[in-house]
């Protein structure tokens, strides 16, 4: 599945991809920018379901933020993203990504084998 259609790279249900692009300078240029546009220079770690893209664009540098519901996911886009600094972001949101289950709040384990809560309910 292409990144730009992932489903767990959302917020709220909303698609998350592409950011919109905010001027890192807006003294110098107030004009937000939408699309698949420029080249990844930096990912940014910001907080549990977020992360920080900043490209740039026609010689100018914007910076545009991912909200994801999914914490765990958000984790693991955010170092993916660190591997494709350089790359267009048009060829980013082409990428094969993998497609997980959201993993907030839910148990893996493996077939035949109960969650601790539902040994307690049925114990």
């Amino acid at each position: 599945m292409e990144l730009r259609d992932h489903p767990l790279i959302s917020h709220h249900r909303l698609p998350a991809w592409p950011p919109i692009w905010s001027p890192i300078h807006p003294e110098n240029d107030r004009k937000s920018l939408k699309g698949e546009i420029g080249r990844l220079e930096t990912v940014l770690a910001s907080s549990p379901d977020k992360c920080f893209l900043v490209i740039e664009h026609e010689g100018k540098r914007f910076i545009g933020c991912l909200f994801m519901d999914d914490s765990n996911f958000c984790a693991k886009t955010t170092v993916t993203l660190q591997k494709y600094i350089g790359c267009t972001i048009k060829e980013i949101g082409g990428i094969d990504f993998p497609f997980n289950q959201p993993t907030r709040g839910l148990v893996e384990r493996s077939p035949g084998v109960k969650s601790q809560s539902s040994a307690v309910r049925e114990g």
